[in-house]
């Protein structure tokens, strides 16, 4: 089963990642000037503001991380103007001296028209998303219910299997995951922070962890869009166990982040060549795309944990499934496979290679 989200992106669709990176980027870089110039650059209001995260992540290194942190992050004061117009565009337009989310501010920001989708493109991107959609259904002949026709209830999420191709460390890698998961109405629910056990190289385990029971009657609509982020960890210390769980959970409001961001961008990006409307899956699919955009970010943010090597980090798996209508029936269900890198935090060099696999499954 192919899976879109690593096929090669085009010239609009890296287009659309390099924005999205420059935005994070940016975001980071005004907490960087908050710190450098408090009284200058105002945080939100709201506390649970993805700024008010990064400071908190930034008041937990020590002093030669909080060192490291500001070297890749305060480019408002280390680069010249010149230099960060190249960078971030007109993204350099917005008011971030002021209090409001930079989240909001971004979404609110017009997007320039070199982003907008031609139709050549948007049809482009439709057939990835539609070969997506039409993945092999691996069926549970024994849970099928006889009658076809039974209103839908709940879609499952499932972590299926996680499988070792070759682990990061000489013997066994100790493997834990966290991420989060989004409805058909955008409300997440976080996946806490788990352990997998122990893996040498070809092992596979099968752990048909539920991840979260969807309510298929919530939305009063179909088609329904689901998502699941994770990131897949390798932990080698127990030490500082408080920073490495924040670091976790920082990851996970990134890429709640990311998408809220993707999203809009989308939707600015083809609303207008889609004519108002978009196929199902369609605006997931461009975010699932972009999500790759930020993660050499998340594993910068790993190595400036301490200096240590106290947890490796895969880039954030992301996965998305479309339920139609009640023809998917009762047991019934899709598997889908993502091939998973677990990057050392400073040892780049060093890397984990393991494959994922989610398993979407009519329950109710």
């Amino acid at each position: 089963m192919k899976n879109y989200r690593k096929a090669n992106p085009g010239a609009k669709e890296a287009a659309f990642q390099l924005r999205l990176k420059n935005a994070l980027d940016l975001t980071f870089a005004k907490v960087a000037a908050h710190i450098h110039a408090p009284q200058q650059y105002a945080m939100p209001a709201g506390s649970s503001a993805l700024e008010h995260k990064i400071l908190r992540f930034y008041q937990l290194l020590n002093q030669k991380g909080k060192t490291a942190f500001l070297e890749k992050t305060n480019v408002l004061f280390t680069q010249s103007a010149a230099a960060n117009r190249q960078r971030f565009e007109d993204l350099l337009d917005i008011d971030i001296t002021s209090s409001g989310t930079m989240l909001d501010k971004i979404k609110a920001h017009p997007l320039l028209e070199k982003y907008h989708f031609t139709q050549k493109e948007a049809e482009a991107l439709n057939a990835k998303v539609n070969k997506f959609n039409t993945s092999k259904k691996s069926v549970l002949s024994s849970k099928i219910l006889p009658q076809q026709a039974v209103e839908p209830q709940t879609l499952s999420l499932f972590l299926e299997t996680i499988r070792c191709k070759d682990p990061q460390d000489v013997l066994k890698d100790e493997i834990f995951y966290a991420g989060f998961t989004l409805n058909a109405l955008g409300i997440n629910e976080p996946i806490p922070f788990s352990s997998a056990g122990k893996f040498k190289k070809n092992d596979e385990k099968q752990l048909q962890v539920k991840l979260r029971d969807f309510d298929l009657q919530a939305a009063e609509f179909f088609p329904q869009d689901f998502l699941v982020g994770l990131f897949v960890f390798e932990k080698d210390s127990k030490k500082d166990d408080e920073i490495i769980k924040f670091t976790m959970e920082l990851l996970q409001d990134i890429g709640l982040w990311v998408l809220a961001v993707a999203d809009a961008i989308a939707i600015a990006a083809l609303v207008v060549t889609l004519g108002g409307s978009m196929p199902a899956g369609f605006a997931l699919a461009i975010v699932a795309l972009s999500m790759g955009a930020v993660g050499l970010l998340i594993i910068g943010i790993v190595s400036l944990v301490n200096g240590l090597r106290l947890s490796e980090v895969s880039i954030q798996v992301t996965d998305f499934f479309t339920f139609q209508d009640a023809t998917f029936n009762i047991g019934e269900r899709v598997l889908n496979k993502h091939a998973v890198t677990i990057n050392g935090s400073l040892f780049e060099s060093i890397s984990g290679n393991y494959e994922v696999t989610f398993r979407w499954e009519r329950t109710a």
